[in-house]
């Protein structure tokens, strides 16, 4: 499926993206309320201006969906140590080298993972109590996001090895950092999904970014996104 342009900008929900949105004592503070909250990000420095004047800007309402024949996603990840970081924002999950999607014919490598609880992303109206954003990029630094929506269902074996060395504090990493993951055990076994041209949801709120939402939930327990919840917000 693709999707087609939100109708009107909606409040946003934002997401700590990369190395390129790791808070440092040089970084301008912004966060989720108050006087660095979203409405206000454009303002706070001249590098994140697209956050007020962007025309694709991420997450949306994905309501207005239709079919679309698309060049194929396609998952070639590999078993990797992942380094467990708390940024102040998110828990981000830094993922070696040599995991990467296609889309049709071109290839990005996976950079890292991380957590939102609730959902960024909406589908007609509805939200989800955590989503999953997978970073990539292409050899031109153009960046890919896939989005998976998570639901309320059983306990999620493949998250165990992740959620056993959750780092509690901002801004400081697991104790344990020799976590073996394969990121595929994160994702629903179905790869159908939502696609549109949007932006990185947290400053500098960059465009364009492609964006693939799965349109298939996957399935945690309520206590493992509530743990979560506990330490991101």
């Amino acid at each position: 499926l693709k999707l087609g342009q939100k109708e009107q900008p909606q409040p946003k929900m934002k997401l700590a993206k990369s190395s390129h949105s790791q808070p440092t004592p040089r970084t301008p503070h912004w966060g989720y309320s108050g006087a660095g909250g979203p409405a206000k990000w454009g303002t706070i420095e001249p590098a994140f201006k697209t956050c007020s004047t962007g025309h694709r800007q991420s997450p949306i309402d994905i309501k207005q969906a239709e079919a679309g024949q698309l060049e194929p996603l396609r998952f070639h990840y590999k078993v990797s140590l992942i380094e467990l970081v708390n940024n102040g924002h998110t828990i981000q999950a830094n993922y070696g080298k040599g995991s990467y999607i296609t889309v049709g014919a071109e290839r990005y490598e996976l950079i890292q993972f991380h957590f939102h609880t609730p959902s960024e992303h909406r589908v007609v109206g509805r939200s989800f109590p955590m989503e999953i954003h997978f970073v990539h990029h292409n050899k031109r630094g153009r960046l890919a996001v896939v989005g998976v929506l998570a639901a309320f269902g059983d306990n999620n074996l493949a998250a165990r090895e992740i959620w056993d060395r959750l780092p509690a504090r901002a801004h400081s990493k697991s104790p344990d950092t020799r976590a073996l993951i394969n990121a595929r055990d994160l994702l629903p076994d179905d790869a159908s999904h939502f696609r549109y041209s949007g932006s990185l949801t947290t400053p500098p709120c960059s465009e364009p970014v492609s964006w693939m939402v799965l349109q298939k939930p996957e399935q945690l327990s309520e206590a493992q996104i509530a743990r979560l919840h506990r330490i991101i917000g």
